[in-house]
């Protein structure tokens, strides 16, 4: 028996020829299943590691082990070790939301026959903090621990009794065999899982409970969000939101749209990113543009082939971004807003964006697939069979970024538009946070590797640019940038320190080609910059610097 295998820690070549005596075994398999074997050394769990997986061909490794490997993982963890197995999703592991999203996904399309399968063999869907695992005192095990969310459902051996084991294997895989064909082809389902496991759109095949197939068409759903997911946020390198992301889940709970206002590069869009994966919801993100109207946001009629006869043309109803969203169940991110009309982009959606139960009527009708056409109807319920009806989740939100530096140049915003969202500021963060940001960006590239001094100058430099509040500096001119600007300008150090070797000249050239432009127009408060610009470098801007600085501020002399 190979499960007796790995308890004896045996080696691959003896796992492996009585995996295969174990496949052969098995009745009934429409698919070819290959076996790959896998070992990690003590780091970080205290104690080494073996996995077997067994996957359909072309289903598993190495074609899709990052994303869309879909397979059965037999896993030896822990101290003392336990044995874990169940149905794995290949998906990105770097963090626990991508690999729990890929999962979740998984069981959406297997529909109701995974939970009754779980039912009948005792197997279950939980996150891997759940699953009550014994690591060694003071090891560090979150980063093979989380790669537990990449189970669709799994089982923890009650003991050593292969019997036990080697009986619900057999009927994990011809459960999985006769799974793959829900799942279209290897590369689609792999696409899919990519761009679920990313918080983009699910498919138009996916299922939600009420969904499955046989099931009745829903009147009305709520697709509730997990809101305790919010209090645990896993920052990463994210660094000084915390407080306007308090501020924005607070919003979004009591039901209003969310408008993400700071200076450019203050990180806006990340944390809108950042707010859908945590809560665990699929997103779309899109950046309007001045070119914006009723069609890109709510939809309007294209011609389109009929079915099964491509010489006739007809037209139909083809949605728009927010429709689509909304029939995908997706949150919307609109990145720098106040480029668009939205007064006129929105039109009809005003109405839903108010909150309420509120329907609305789209001057539009949509072929439906006994080609009679039907009306395009919004709403949080189903009042009739005869419309196309695109039901709204109660929970769905629109998450918007806007510039400050850009509020009075573009599209202004109305009051009726402003009453139906929460304006939530994202500043720059603390001169702390900003610190410890430059310090740590700092630390992975190499700007003047043999010149400590130098490279310390550098970070000095920048602190007092970007960070400081001091009288005498940017910011408190009231000038402000957000770290992805002071990220680009380390970036730009990075490249350019091998053939520019004065620290000054290196910073005041990427100034000049970054920083300069996000000044346009501040003719006024030339005299601040030149003091904290002068400041900081410890000398005066170059002539040539100096004509860049006034040419794109408007300060000529």
């Amino acid at each position: 028996m190979f499960v007796e295998k790995l308890f004896a820690d045996a080696s691959d070549g003896e796992i492996r020829s009585a995996l295969d005596d174990f496949l052969k075994s098995v009745p009934g398999l429409k698919h070819t299943f290959e076996v790959f074997i896998g070992r990690r050394n003590e780091f970080p769990t205290g104690h080494p590691a073996t996995f077997v997986d067994i996957y359909p061909k072309g289903w598993g490794i190495p074609t899709y082990e990052k994303f869309g490997g879909l397979l059965i993982r037999i896993w030896r963890v822990g101290t003392p070790s336990r044995l874990i197995y169940g149905l794995w999703v290949g998906t990105e592991r770097a963090e626990q939301i991508p690999a729990r999203r890929a999962s979740k996904y998984v069981r959406s399309r297997l529909g109701s026959a995974l939970p009754t399968f779980e039912v009948e063999n005792s197997f279950q869907y939980v996150e891997w903090r759940d699953a009550l695992i014994e690591w060694a005192p003071g090891s560090s095990v979150r980063a093979v621990s989380r790669q537990l969310d990449c189970f669709a459902s799994f089982k923890r051996a009650a003991g050593e009794s292969t019997d036990d084991v080697e009986r619900d294997l057999t009927g994990l895989l011809q459960f999985l065999d006769n799974s793959l064909s829900k799942l279209n082809t290897p590369k689609d389902f792999a696409i899919r899982v990519r761009d679920a496991s990313s918080g983009l759109g699910r498919d138009e095949e996916d299922t939600l409970p009420g969904l499955q197939e046989g099931a009745s068409t829903p009147s009305s759903y709520s697709l509730e969000v997990n809101w305790a997911l919010a209090d645990e946020p896993i920052w990463g390198n994210l660094k000084g939101l915390n407080e306007p992301y308090q501020r924005a889940i607070a919003a979004l709970r009591a039901g209003k749209h969310v408008i993400l206002l700071g200076p450019p590069g203050s990180g806006k869009t990340e944390l809108a990113e950042f707010i859908c994966s945590t809560l665990e919801q699929a997103f779309r993100s899109v950046t309007a543009t001045s070119e914006w109207g009723a069609f890109e946001t709510i939809g309007g009629y294209l011609p389109s082939p009929v079915e099964g006869n491509a010489s006739t043309i007809v037209l139909d109803f083809n949605p728009g971004l927010v429709v689509q969203a909304l029939e995908n169940r997706e949150w919307l991110i609109l990145d720098e807003l106040n480029r668009a009309d939205l007064d006129k982009c929105f039109g009809e959606l005003f109405t839903l964006l108010g909150g309420g139960q509120k329907s609305v009527r789209l001057p539009f009708k949509r072929r439906s697939q006994d080609e009679t056409y039907r009306q395009v109807v919004l709403s949080h319920v189903r009042e009739t069979e005869h419309d196309d009806t695109i039901l709204i989740p109660s929970s769905w939100r629109i998450i918007g970024t806007m510039n400050t530096t850009d509020k009075a140049s573009l599209y202004q915003l109305s009051y009726a538009f402003m009453r139906r969202f929460a304006f939530i500021n994202v500043s720059v963060p603390t001169t702390d946070d900003y610190n410890s940001i430059l310090i740590s960006a700092l630390g992975v590239v190499d700007i003047f590797p043999n010149d400590k001094a130098a490279a310390s100058g550098l970070a000095s430099i920048l602190a007092t640019l970007f960070a400081s509040t001091e009288a005498g500096t940017l910011r408190a001119a009231g000038i402000e940038f957000g770290p992805a600007l002071a990220l680009d300008v380390i970036r730009y150090l990075a490249s350019r320190s091998a053939t520019l070797t004065d620290s000054i000249s290196l910073v005041e050239e990427a100034l000049e080609l970054l920083v300069f432009p996000q000044m346009e127009g501040m003719r006024q408060k030339y005299p601040e910059i030149t003091t904290a610009l002068n400041s900081a470098l410890s000398r005066p801007l170059s002539g040539d610097a100096d004509r860049s600085l006034q040419m794109w501020t408007g300060h000529y002399e």
